[in-house]
């Protein structure tokens, strides 16, 4: 069959010659994963894949495009497509946000090996050479709005300008994570705030992905670039709405789908300003790093997860 040819959002009404799979042994057989929803939701809900490698299957994936490069370091697949490629043939399919009800987890069994993305060390090292000379100060990503074309961007999102009192953090170099007609924002930054944009040629999640790895932490409001760094294992700081998506709850700084992930809420309905002010604070309290010391995978990160 031939796939869709959107590659930002897929869309989630689909037929198929071939059957649903219901979570059951599939031993030999090969299994379609396609991603129905955003960006975010594609890296959130990949993490299953192993456990579909564990019942028999064999894991062929349709992503959007530009996910797919990354979608490649994800252990049990073995093939990814881009929506518009044609899909080889395959026995049985499932969208990725249905892989938690067939195999019948909770938010009490949500997988947690982590990193389940990963980046070459050769990209990682050229992003690197991009930084210049090191300076000893916290090297902290930002991205402050999501697609506008989501039905609840307006919760979600915020201006750069939102992120001013962040500026008065001594010790702290920001970098844009931001994409889309937002990035523009970066043009007026807020005053005193130090905002480097480190350009890659090809605009991918893989070339982000290296960007975050060359990051002492990212600070995001609730999009695609939270779900990157958390499956990445990097320390990521998500500000959140009064009323968030379901997956954060309603409560809590932290949460079972990203062990490097703190979470800061918004104290009134769209009262920006009482969740930055919490960031703001945790980030004057972390110690300025020593040169060439960004964390990797795996490595001791308390300061900035606790």
């Amino acid at each position: 069959m031939v796939g869709r040819t959107d590659t930002d959002l897929l869309p989630p009404q689909r037929k198929f010659k071939k059957p649903r799979w219901d979570g059951s042994r599939i031993d030999g057989k090969t299994v379609f994963l396609w991603a129905e929803q955003g960006f975010g939701d594609t890296i959130q809900f990949i993490r299953y894949v192993p456990q579909v490698v564990a019942k028999g299957g064999r894991v062929i994936l349709e992503c959007q495009a530009r996910l797919k490069d990354t979608m490649r370091s994800v252990a049990g697949i073995s093939e990814v497509y881009s929506a518009g490629e044609k899909i080889p043939d395959y026995d049985t399919h499932l969208p990725l946000m249905s892989l938690p009800h067939v195999l019948r987890t909770s938010t009490h069994s949500v997988p947690n090996h982590f990193p389940y993305l990963n980046v070459s060390d050769n990209l990682i090292s050229e992003t690197r050479a991009k930084f210049g000379r090191p300076d000893g100060t916290l090297k902290v990503g930002l991205s402050w709005a999501g697609r506008p074309q989501h039905k609840e961007d307006h919760l979600r999102s915020m201006s750069l300008q939102d992120l001013a009192p962040l500026a008065d953090v001594p010790n702290a170099t920001f970098v844009t994570l931001q994409k889309g007609d937002a990035a523009r924002q970066m043009d007026n930054p807020p005053q005193g705030m130090l905002l480097a944009n480190i350009r890659n040629a090809n605009d991918t999640f893989v070339n982000t992905a290296a960007l975050m790895h060359n990051l002492d932490l990212i600070i995001t409001v609730d999009t695609a670039v939270g779900h990157l760094a958390g499956a990445l294992g990097r320390p990521v700081w998500l500000i959140l709405a009064y009323s968030p998506d379901w997956r954060w709850k309603l409560q809590g700084d932290r949460t079972p789908w990203y062990s490097s992930m703190r979470l800061f809420r918004q104290k009134t309905s769209g009262h920006w300003p009482s969740a930055i002010e919490q960031v703001r604070q945790a980030l004057s309290e972390l110690p300025k790093p020593a040169a060439h010391q960004i964390p990797r995978p795996g490595m001791d990160q308390p300061a900035l997860t606790a």
